[in-house]
């Protein structure tokens, strides 16, 4: 089982005291340890996957080696609603299990909603086929794809 430390602090007698809180079933536990003791390793594991579809409440992720399917619940995964069907995205895994999916830096989406073109040179709020809401100039009208940043979640130019 992973686990986070949530909290450190060293003190004069060269102990650290952390909390530590499981990944798995978010229990809590205090440890202190001497400026001499290390630590295991977390053993984390990177894997690019690929997404197929929506279970749910969670979305069918397939490895790209092995081509076995994961489960990966929604509020599990930052930006879900910037990812189209297909997309490759990077799965952090410990244990076997995901504790972190990053997406692509860019994607391409097509605008399904926005109010009409405007020569005013203002920003407008634009609804994308994925039903997220971004930022755009007043000049973007519905049809057009852009390329949006997934990690500021902000229109960097027509695609």
């Amino acid at each position: 089982e992973g686990s986070t430390v949530t909290g450190a602090r060293v003190s004069k007698y060269a102990f650290m005291c952390s909390e530590t809180t499981t990944t798995a079933s978010a229990r809590r536990t205090a440890s202190r340890v001497t400026h001499c003791e290390t630590l295991p390793a977390a053993e984390i594991a990177k894997r690019q996957m690929q997404y197929l579809y929506d279970s749910g409440d969670s979305l069918v992720l397939m490895d790209q080696e092995n081509y076995e399917q994961l489960e990966v619940p929604r509020a599990n995964i930052e930006n879900v609603d910037l990812m189209t069907e297909n997309c490759l995205v990077e799965v952090l895994l410990h244990a076997e299990r995901p504790i972190m999916v990053e997406l692509p830096n860019f994607v391409i989406l097509e605008v399904a909603q926005t109010d009409p073109p405007d020569r005013q040179g203002k920003m407008k709020a634009a609804t994308l086929s994925t039903g997220a809401v971004v930022q755009v100039p007043a000049f973007i009208s519905r049809g057009e794809k852009l390329k949006i940043d997934t990690r500021e979640r902000k229109y960097v130019e027509r695609a």
